[in-house]
């Protein structure tokens, strides 16, 4: 009612204060939505898994309510104003002040409850999990558990296992969008230490007892309610109370000022009844009534219509005939529906799928006949009909669940599992809280060999479902300890039991494709294994994700010696040495290569270089001596031949490069061996032979020195 009273008596100021109030609102609305999805995106908010962190939206949300609540003081003062009534000023102050009471009541209550320490202790008190720990000889056992719940109320500030009298294993793993981070201890009380991350992360638990005997503990989980809740809101809320006192306080004055004179007020109504009660008798007496007042009126009087015309005949009325009954329509389509549906139960397929289709002659868009007749074409076997008439319906709207889910069913019960769990992945967009969807998705993940998406799947329904034990029993038999796992791989490849190696190692990839521990140890055990190829990928990929990792790096630059790529293989190592340039081993792998490439100067640098980092190997030792010892005598080899009238630098290089090293090479020469080199002359290749072999000797002797 106050509404239409405010129109009745209003201005053209005061629609248009109530008109930008309006726009006002919408605008810090807006402002909400939008402040709030950036807020949420930037603190790592997620629909795989489900992750909509309210601590990052409350704050800006009651900051807003604030900010509006403020503002709409604002334009109550100005309603007031530019009111032309005293009764529509009674009416905005008396509203605003009932509004503000119960505004300032709320504010007062939750303030208090929020602020008392003793409320945050009992929540947090009540989030703290306990856990009773039976781990029998020689076995493990796995929990997980997130850093917040699904809508980040509640956040784990710690945990401790604490066994009695027996020292575990402990292996906490922490993954978050920006990587996994894994800590090992051994004891019997072990503190968990929440990972320092803003976003979502998961935690698993691995307690492995290496005890010969069974041991029990408990593992406590802390939790403690987000601080917004005690630390932001109440102070907005003392705000919110402090200006509705305020308004109350300033408003108060008006609402009395102009309550005698509103139309509105219990004490103007009061007035007017009393007023009423001084009114002279003859005015409320009855009023009397004229006698020529009181006689009824005469009906008026018309003049008689025209004859009609002599030439026209006269109409008479002459009762028609009755008209036949309408024939009777064909059923409605609801009608058809539900009679499509009584012969399918009774199982007349063909009869049904006869009815759905005059459906869909007549209303070729309609849904629910598309869906009876899909299903009627699945049982009589005519799948790619069905998948037709889904395709249909998603064509129409792409978030249809029944059409999604029948799609799925159907590619899985020909067996088309990848297609049947990307279905199954297209209907979870749209109904993400179906637990027997994602089970079947998991299932035909893993049928794909896609062991780890099934994991991560299930690990979606036990968050949605934390109390089904199907679906934990499920994933704890696919879940692997991936340490323990690992180091089981490692001993087997070291013990020549590859193919065991190969097995536990694919997995861990399985379920961690990223881990590059396990695929540097599948590219060593198919090195062992005399599998250089699928060795060289399994440590380009693991090179791919960590570049500088040593062990890959190592293993690739052998893999390519063994096959006699010695220029790669310098590539690998000169990449290993910008990683890490203080290591010895790598310097003197780099001088072998270059002895392979009849590098013999820049072989010795490397050698030298590994010497300076560790000077008691003798094996460098004994290479950097021969080197030192063939580079001197090549300096006297090259002054010999500069000896020789007619041999510069270019052919020295020459002789080098065909082969003649050493003195000896030459002697063993003959002198049209020696003319064949480039540059070379008769006459210097018979004074080289004549040099080398006496100035007597022919080339008979050449050829008993052979």
């Amino acid at each position: 009612m106050n509404k239409y009273r405010d129109q009745l008596e209003g201005s053209t100021q005061l629609f248009r204060i109530r008109r930008l109030k309006r726009i006002m609102y919408l605008f810090l609305f807006a402002l909400t939505i939008v402040l709030a999805a950036v807020s949420m995106w930037l603190n790592g908010a997620s629909l795989k898994p489900l992750y909509l962190p309210l601590d990052a939206l409350i704050s800006i949300v009651v900051v807003l309510l604030f900010i509006a609540a403020v503002a709409g003081m604002a334009f109550r003062r100005l309603e007031m104003r530019y009111a032309k009534r005293d009764s529509q000023r009674f009416l905005i102050a008396r509203t605003s002040i009932r509004e503000a009471w119960g505004i300032l009541a709320l504010c007062v209550i939750l303030a208090v409850l929020l602020f008392i320490p003793w409320t945050s202790q009992e929540i947090n008190g009540t989030l703290q999990e306990q856990r009773a720990l039976d781990i029998p000889r020689g076995q493990f056992a796995n929990y997980t558990f997130s850093n917040k719940d699904a809508f980040a109320v509640t956040l784990f500030t710690g945990g401790r296992v604490q066994m009695q009298g027996a020292q575990v294993a402990v292996t906490f793993v922490a993954s978050s969008s920006k990587g996994t981070f894994t800590t090992s201890t051994f004891g019997s009380g072990i503190d968990l230490p929440p990972l320092a991350e803003p976003g979502y992360v998961v935690y698993t638990l691995t307690i492995q007892n290496s005890n010969n005997a069974r041991v029990q503990g408990q593992l406590v989980l802390r939790r403690v309610m987000m601080p917004e809740l005690t630390g932001v809101v109440p102070a907005v809320l003392v705000a919110f109370g402090i200006v509705e006192a305020l308004w109350i306080t300033y408003a108060r004055p008006f609402r009395m000022k102009y309550e005698a004179s509103s139309i509105y007020s219990v004490r103007y109504a009061e007035a007017s009844d009393a007023g009423a009660g001084n009114l002279p008798a003859v005015g409320r007496g009855p009023v009397p009534i004229v006698p020529a007042l009181a006689q009824p009126m005469a009906a008026p009087r018309y003049p008689p219509p025209p004859p009609p015309p002599m030439d026209m005949p006269i109409r008479t009325s002459v009762p028609s005939a009755p008209m036949p009954p309408a024939e009777p329509e064909g059923p409605t389509v609801p009608e058809q529906l539900d009679q499509g549906s009584k012969l399918y139960s009774e199982g007349k397929l063909d009869a049904a799928l006869e009815v759905f289709d005059e459906i869909l002659e007549r209303e070729p868009t309609n849904v629910p006949a598309l869906l009876a007749g899909a299903a009627v074409l699945v049982r009589l076997g005519r799948g790619d009909e069905a998948l037709r008439q889904y395709d249909q319906i998603l064509s129409l709207d792409p978030r249809d669940a029944k059409a999604l889910a029948g799609r799925a069913r159907l590619y899985e019960a020909e067996g088309r599992w990848a297609q049947a769990a990307e279905a199954w992945g297209a209907y979870l967009q749209v109904v993400p809280p179906d637990l027997e969807a994602r089970q079947a998705r998991a299932e035909l993940l893993l049928k794909t060999g896609d062991r780890g998406g099934a994991v991560r799947e299930l690990e979606q329904a036990l968050f949605l479902s934390p109390s089904d034990a199907r679906i934990r029993q499920r994933l704890e038999g696919l879940r692997i300890n991936v340490p323990q796992l690992l180091s089981q791989a490692l001993v087997a490849s070291a013990s020549g039991r590859y193919d065991e190696a190969l097995v536990d190692l694919g997995l861990i990839l399985a379920v961690d494709p990223d881990n590059v521990n396990a695929l540097v140890g599948k590219g060593v055990a198919l090195r062992r294994a005399g599998r250089a190829d699928e060795a060289l990928q399994a440590f380009e990929l693991a090179l791919s994700k960590q570049p500088g990792n040593s062990a890959a790096l190592r293993a690739k630059g052998a893999i390519l010696e063994e096959k006699q790529d010695y220029t790669g293989a310098l590539d690998v190592y000169d990449d290993l040495l910008a990683w890490n340039p203080r290591d010895p081993e790598v310097w003197a792998m780099q001088g072998v290569v270059l002895e392979k490439l009849g590098e013999p100067e820049e072989a010795l640098a490397s050698y030298m270089e590994a010497l300076k980092l560790d000077a008691s190997n003798p094996e460098w030792r004994r290479r950097a001596d021969a080197l030192e010892s063939s580079r001197k005598g090549q300096e006297a080899f090259l002054e010999e031949l500069f000896g020789v009238e007619g041999v510069g630098p270019a052919r020295a290089r020459a002789l080098l490069a065909a082969g003649y090293k050493t003195a000896d090479a030459l002697r063993r020469a003959s002198e049209d061996d020696l003319a064949q080199v480039k540059g070379m002359t008769r006459q210097i290749a018979r004074d080289l032979y004549r040099h080398f072999h006496g100035e007597g000797a022919t080339p008979a002797d050449a050829a008993r020195a052979k």
